[in-house]
């Protein structure tokens, strides 16, 4: 029960004070205890003095450092629940350092209260036992992302898993908007990368798996005619 009461009171922070001549209280008891949290590395500092018997409270009142000490402290609120990130639907042979997972996250605080906290790294299973990601196979995945402990958004050093789904699906060529077939809106979508190329902006590795029909490595007016003409014998 001891090493129970002791693991639960670790992280409070703890500032106590004995006289070494204590005649009422034995000393021995808060040594023990200053003892037992520090073999955890518990939050924990001892002052003892001498001389004081049992009124240890005038010089602790006298520390210089007392006040500040106390009013600096703030309860550690518990994580209750996290905003997991929307599933995401990405084209076959996505690589997972291409997914764009989200950097940070949005977490519940116990105390009512909502913070958006830094995600340190996501991992390509939800669980080890659980089929990594692979784009190269269409499939549904479950990833797993760890809280920032370390980072200035999360200051108690709060931990919790964010998982995210990734359905991993073939592209269908033509298939311009993701929607799983070819229709006139595709053209539209191809003509709207073009423009952006024309304009500067130099198309994604979604976009050109999915317009891209010649294999040039570019999105150009041929694939335009090649999208009109996929759709053209769809219609006849």
């Amino acid at each position: 029960r001891q090493m129970c009461i002791r693991d639960r009171i670790k992280d409070i922070p703890i500032w106590t004070f004995h006289s070494s001549d204590d005649g009422t209280v034995p000393v021995s008891g808060t040594r023990d205890m200053a003892s037992a949290l520090e073999a955890v590395d518990g939050n924990i500092t001892y002052t003892e003095y001498s001389g004081y018997g049992h009124g240890s409270w005038e010089p602790a009142f006298a520390e210089p450092e007392l006040l500040n000490w106390l009013f600096s402290q703030r309860k550690i609120w518990n994580i209750r629940s996290v905003d997991n990130p929307e599933p995401l639907t990405v084209p076959y042979g996505t690589a997972f350092e291409d997914l764009n997972l989200p950097d940070t996250v949005t977490v519940q605080l116990s105390d009512g209260t909502e913070t958006v906290m830094d995600i340190l790294q996501w991992y390509t299973t939800n669980n080890p036992g659980d089929t990594p990601y692979d784009g190269n196979v269409s499939g549904t995945y479950s990833l797993r992302g760890e809280l920032d402990t370390g980072s200035t958004s999360n200051p108690n050093n709060l931990a919790a898993v964010i998982s995210v789904t990734v359905e991993a699906r073939p592209v269908t060529p033509g298939d311009v908007d993701g929607n799983g077939s070819v229709d006139i809106q595709d053209v539209m979508s191809a003509c709207k990368i073009l423009a952006r190329k024309n304009a500067g902006t130099v198309p994604t590795d979604e976009e050109l798996a999915r317009a891209d029909l010649d294999g040039s490595g570019d999105v150009d007016i041929g694939d335009i005619m090649a999208i009109c003409r996929i759709l053209a014998s769809q219609l006849g």
